[in-house]
Order: structure tokens, then C-alpha cells, then sequence
């Protein structure tokens, strides 16, 4: 069962916040000025998440701005078993189709506010329940050791920072350039391999969206596109 739920804002070290992110989560440089920075907040945290199984939907995505915003500060970060309910969802109810945490929230009668992170830890661990449920399990845990979805990621103790000449220093470099006009570039990995980018004209709901694969070249909306906006946001017909 659910047994606490806690919800904090964060103030990030720069206060760079783009349209798009506005756009799906709501939050604005004045909500979080005077909130806590990450150390703060995590501090309160720490016990309970090291050596837990930490659940989320897209667990990759999670991990990856954990990690980086402890990096980002130089703090250490414990091991964590991870479960992700996204492949959960795939493994247990193929039959669905769509695997979209507002999707699944709908099957299983959860009433949440997506793109909230209170709402959706909410919705992760309502949908984990039903999957033990589902597969017949005494618990998550043994759902995630059934499932052979139970991962382990290694403590993060040092900072992380882009060797000189590296692909994240020069895609760092490129997004920082990109920031000082209009236009932006993404590259995207296609279903087979291929590398795709993705250029971004203008700023918030106007942007228009190019990507250079086949369907790209039409003006037409690809996967590739979708791809760089997280959960159910997706541009519209610009695209």
C-alpha cells in the first residue's frame, strides 16, 4: 500500500527555463526562487531512497537527472535498485498498445495530475501495486526479481564533467551555441541505428520542428521528432 507522499519544488543553480518544459510541467522561475536547492532537498531523502528499490515511469530519464543533478554539486549519490513501470506495463499487459503513464493511469482508474511529480510517483507506485497484483507477486519486490526487471545502479561519488573534445562536451557546446539565437539541433537515433537530427525553429508553442529522415524532408511529422519531448508531450501540426 501507499503509505506517504511528498512533493518539493526545486530551485535549479541556473535559472534557465525553456518554453517547452513550461509547457508540460507548469512550474515558472517564480515557483521555485525561493525553494531549496537539490543538496537540501535530497538530504531529506537520502535514507529512504539508498538501498530501496527507487520506481518511476521511464526509469532511464529518472536516473539520468538524478545523477546529473548530483554531479552537478558534487554530491555522492548511494546504489539504488530501480524498477521501471513503463517496461513493467509492456512485460505484463502487452495487449494495451499505448504504454504512456496517462494512458495507463486511465486503464487502471487512477486519477492523478500529469506531469506533476508528486502526481505521477503517485501513479508509478499505484500501477507497480496492480502489476504485483497482476503477476500474482507478495510483493514489488519480488515483482521486480519475477520480472527480472530489478536493476542496480552503482553510487555516483565523484563529479562527472566532459572531457575536453568528447561527444558530450561538443553537444553541450552545440546546445549553448544553439541557445544564443533561434535555432537548435537534436540528434536522434532511429529503430535501426541511423542518426538522425532534428532542428528547432523559434521558441515555445510556435517552434516548427525539421527532422532530415525521409518522412522530415516531406514536412511530415516522424518519431524522430516525438522522440525529444518527454511523455505525452508532442508538437502539434507544425511539425
Amino acid at each position: 500500500m501507499i503509505v506517504r507522499q511528498e512533493y518539493r519544488l526545486i530551485r535549479p543553480k541556473i535559472m534557465d527555463f525553456h518554453p517547452i518544459n513550461v509547457g508540460v510541467h507548469g512550474i515558472r522561475p517564480a515557483d521555485v526562487r525561493t525553494a531549496a536547492e537539490f543538496p537540501d532537498v535530497y538530504a531529506e531523502f537520502k535514507d529512504d531512497l539508498e538501498d530501496a528499490i527507487l520506481i518511476a515511469h521511464n526509469m532511464s530519464f529518472d536516473l539520468a537527472v538524478l545523477h546529473a543533478a548530483g554531479a552537478d554539486y558534487g554530491l555522492p549519490i548511494g546504489r539504488l535498485g530501480t524498477f521501471c513501470t513503463l517496461r513493467m506495463a509492456r512485460h505484463l499487459w502487452p495487449s494495451y498498445g499505448t504504454f504512456k503513464l496517462s494512458s495507463l493511469a486511465l486503464r487502471h482508474q487512477i486519477a492523478f495530475r500529469h506531469h506533476h511529480a508528486g502526481d505521477d510517483a503517485y501513479a508509478c507506485a499505484r500501477l507497480a501495486i496492480d502489476g504485483a497484483k497482476t503477476a500474482g507477486s507478495a510483493d514489488i519486490l519480488d515483482l521486480a526479481r519475477r520480472t527480472r526487471l530489478l536493476q542496480h545502479a552503482p553510487p555516483r561519488s565523484a563529479v562527472r564533467r566532459p572531457t575536453e573534445g568528447s561527444i558530450a562536451s561538443r553537444a553541450l557546446a552545440g546546445l549553448n551555441s544553439a541557445r544564443q539565437g533561434s535555432e537548435r539541433t537534436f540528434e536522434v537515433r532511429g529503430s535501426t541505428g541511423n542518426l538522425y537530427t532534428v532542428t528547432m525553429h523559434g521558441e515555445g508553442k510556435s517552434a516548427v520542428y525539421r527532422c532530415n529522415c525521409t518522412a522530415g524532408r516531406f514536412h511530415r511529422s516522424c518519431k524522430h521528432v516525438r522522440a525529444i519531448f518527454p511523455g505525452d508531450h508532442v508538437p502539434g501540426d507544425g511539425v
